[in-house]
């Protein structure tokens, strides 16, 4: 697959460094939950052999996204999810997944610091120190926590987050439903490695933009 200015070869280096290193992703894009869940499983390390302890935010839109990134874990693996805003219970409780969710704890809409000490407090409580790529943080619910918490909260703990998830050299992604010239996502965009755009087309299709490497991708489907 052609990457804009970079071969495939480099292209693939500069992911596993991001990977390597510890790297915050902005998923951007106003798709269906079931098309962003595709790529959040891929961002979980869905295929990969080594072990991964996956921590997801999640909120009213859990019913259509939850199904497709937790249920059957392998040795080693764990998910936590701890729901956030209004509706985010009753969502994961009708999703379909076997066995059932619990979640490990809820967060009301609006506190963006619970939100940040719910994470961090997980991610402490994980046994010992983290091998590169195996701490994976995803948050589905920025929409709300800007509507509800406001700019400045909403930047703070995804910086917050970002960074302790860089420091145990982890990969977090954070969904934005907006397109890439919406003036959150131009806000927020500093704070990331990578954006990281989805749209629909025959299939589902993404499109990297690599911050510091100021490198842009080819739209490539997830199937590819």
């Amino acid at each position: 697959m052609y990457r804009a200015g970079r071969t495939d070869g480099e292209f693939e280096e500069i992911l596993e460094r991001l990977k390597e290193e510890g790297s915050s992703l902005l998923v951007v894009g106003d798709v269906p939950g079931e098309a962003y869940a595709r790529a959040s499983r891929r961002m979980f390390g869905d295929g990969d052999h080594a072990p991964r302890q996956r921590v997801l935010v999640v909120g009213s839109s859990a019913g259509s996204t939850l199904p497709t990134r937790v249920g059957e874990t392998r040795c080693g693996d764990s998910d936590t999810v701890i729901t956030h805003g209004t509706n985010a219970r009753t969502a994961v409780a009708s999703a379909s997944v076997t066995p059932p969710v619990t979640p490990h704890e809820h967060v009301p809409a609006g506190d963006a610091n619970a939100l940040g000490r719910a994470v961090l407090d997980r991610i402490d409580a994980f046994d010992g120190a983290f091998e590169p790529g195996e701490l994976r943080l995803g948050v589905d619910t920025l929409q709300p926590l800007l509507d509800t918490a406001g700019e400045f909260q909403t930047f703070r703990t995804v910086d917050l987050l970002s960074e302790r998830v860089r420091r145990e050299r982890g990969m977090a992604h954070f969904r934005l439903p907006q397109p890439r010239e919406n003036r959150h996502v131009r806000l927020l965009e500093p704070l990331f490695d990578a954006v990281v755009e989805l749209r629909v087309t025959d299939s589902v299709e993404q499109r990297w933009s690599l911050r510091d490497e100021n490198v842009v991708s080819e739209w490539v489907s997830l199937d590819a």
